[in-house]
Order: structure tokens, then sequence, then C-alpha cells
């Protein structure tokens, strides 16, 4: 028998708002994240919350990037120098915990948008 974290994998993601129960979602998919040739501001991974212990959580971004993550909102700009490359169309499965709580990002060539859902893959 799975427990949540293994269950989680197989559900479907969210929209957004998709569950009026009152209570975070944690399939819904975050809203997007537009960046663009300046550095993003620091953003919450999950911003409802990362539970304790951490978290999979599964990225995609629609163009190249550089992207970095943090503790808290001061970690520096997005740069070619201090963040790691990420390409258009992959899935990237990162496990999150509260090191990972923001992230900053900027394009590579051309603008576009960041997508993420917490996964538990």
């Amino acid at each position: 028998m799975r427990g949540q974290a293994g269950a989680i994998i197989f559900r479907p993601p969210h929209a957004n708002g998709a569950l009026d129960d009152g209570l975070p979602d944690p399939l819904a998919v975050e809203t997007n994240t537009p960046f663009s040739s300046a550095s993003s501001a620091a953003t919450l991974t999950l911003p409802n919350g990362i539970p304790i212990g951490g978290c999979w959580v599964t990225f995609t971004v629609d163009s190249d990037c550089y992207i970095h993550f943090g503790p808290n909102s001061s970690i520096v700009a997005a740069a070619p120098t201090v963040s790691w490359p990420w390409i258009a169309g992959v899935e990237y499965n990162r496990f999150i915990n509260e090191k990972d709580a923001y992230f900053r990002i900027i394009r590579k060539t051309a603008d576009g948008v960041l997508k993420r859902v917490r996964s538990e893959l």
C-alpha cells in the first residue's frame, strides 16, 4: 500500500483553486512565474508551505533559463555565473526542503514561464 507521497505522484495536478474546501490543495499547480532578461524577484517555491522534512516538486520551463534556490528572500539575483541552467521542455524533479524555500530565475535567450507542482516523485 502506498503512503501519501506514493499516491500523490499518480494523481493528476489540479488547477489552482479547483478544490474549494478551505484547505490548501497539495496537488494544485502553482501560479506560473514569468522570467525575462532581468532576474525574477525571490519567489516562494511552494506558497502553501513546504512540509516538514521536504517534498518532491516537478518543474518545467518553456524557455532555456538559469535558476537557483535558497532559504530566504535575500538570495542573490539569478545570473549565468551563479545559477544552474535548465533546458526548455524538460521536467526537473527536485526534492525541496526549507533550504530551498525561494528561487530566482532568469532567461537564457528568450522570455519564458516556469511551471511547478508538488509531485512527490
